[in-house]
């Protein structure tokens, strides 16, 4: 069962497809490293309808009772019917709204150096955006200088792109129920799924596209 929250209040459930919760055409996208995003469409009575704001609102697809994504609003468009088209974003599209200032960093660890860019970055931002440093599992020493790049740029840039990994932000509640915002870089998933893909069994969508614009 998947169901998707907007500031707390469930927007659409694939079981209750009617009412307040009559969301249309839910389209969740993941990929390594990035933010990912959502579309969802909340026709006129909706709960979710004159609640939700762009930028603002926190949206929250759940598959039964565990969260697997989080993320805001960035652009809207209405159709005939008057519906809602939303499109989100997800939540390491945050570290896209603050840069990180001309720093040298000399033979500093991995974790040091994603502290120091998470300290910026948390410097510059609201708490409902602020991100604690979490698991890291590479351990070299780098040098680096940032020069003014968003914080997304200078994770990927510094880190990703020369060292590998994945990125990803991980959401713990403490027992009273507040939201803490994790960085994980990981060397590797701690999870691997063995299922193998088979075509009319359990592959249930596929595109192949090509592009002729070069």
């Amino acid at each position: 069962m998947y169901s998707v929250y907007g500031d707390g209040v469930c927007i659409y459930n694939d079981l209750y497809l009617t009412g307040a919760m009559n969301a249309l055409t839910p389209k969740l996208s993941f990929a390594d490293n990035t933010a990912g995003s959502l579309e969802i469409t909340l026709p006129v009575g909706n709960a979710g309808y004159d609640r939700l704001e762009r930028l603002n609102s926190e949206l929250v697809v759940k598959r039964y009772d565990e969260e697997i994504w989080a993320g805001r609003i960035i652009s809207e468009k209405k159709n005939f019917q008057n519906s809602r088209i939303l499109t989100c974003e997800g939540e390491l599209s945050y570290f896209n709204d603050t840069t990180q200032p001309p720093t040298e960093y000399n033979e500093v660890e991995v974790y040091a150096f994603v502290e120091a860019l998470l300290k910026v970055h948390n410097s510059k931002v609201g708490d409902d955006k602020k991100v604690e440093v979490g698991a890291i599992t590479i351990h070299e020493s780098i040098s680096r200088v940032t020069n003014n790049e968003t914080t997304m740029e200078a994770l990927s840039g510094h880190l990703v792109d020369k060292l590998g990994g994945h990125i990803r932000i991980r959401r713990v509640y403490d027992e009273d129920g507040n939201l803490h915002r994790y960085l994980d870089y990981l060397e590797d998933y701690p999870n691997t799924n063995g299922q193998t893909i088979r075509f009319g069994q359990n592959l249930l969508d596929f595109t192949r596209s090509w592009d002729m614009g070069e």
